[in-house]
C-alpha cells in the first residue's frame, strides 16, 4: 500500500473490479493529497475515504464505482466530507450490486 505522501499527485485510479481486495488504511496516501484533481475508485473498500477528502481541496472529479458494502461510508458522513470540496464539479456513486447497499446508483454533477 502507499503510506507516503504524495503532494504533487493530481490523478489517481485504482480498479479492483474483479478482484477482492482489502479497505484502503487511514495511511492510505500519507493521509494526504493536497493536488488531487480526479479520483476513481472501482470495487474498493474505502471506509478511510473521509480523512483522505479533508486533505483533497483540489478535488474536481470523484468517482466511487461498484464500491462493496464493506467499504460503505454512510450518507451524513459523505455529505459532511463532500460539503469541503469546493472545486468539485462531478461526483459518480455506484454499489456492488451483489451487496445490499443502500443506494444503487446516482450521478451528480452539482455545477
Amino acid at each position: 500500500m502507499m503510506r507516503v505522501s504524495f503532494p504533487r499527485l493530481t490523478y489517481l485510479e485504482i480498479d479492483a473490479t474483479y478482484e477482492t481486495v482489502s479497505a484502503l488504511p487511514d495511511s492510505f496516501l500519507g493521509g494526504s493529497a493536497p493536488r488531487l484533481q480526479k479520483l476513481y475508485f472501482y470495487g474498493i473498500p474505502i471506509p478511510a475515504l473521509p480523512k483522505l477528502l479533508l486533505t483533497t481541496t483540489n478535488l474536481a472529479k470523484l468517482t466511487l464505482w461498484r464500491t462493496p458494502h464493506s467499504g460503505y461510508v454512510s450518507p451524513g458522513v459523505m455529505v459532511a466530507c463532500l460539503a469541503s470540496l469546493i472545486r468539485l464539479k462531478s461526483l459518480t456513486l455506484g454499489f456492488h450490486p451483489l451487496d445490499p447497499a443502500p443506494i444503487e446508483q446516482a450521478d451528480v454533477h452539482p455545477r
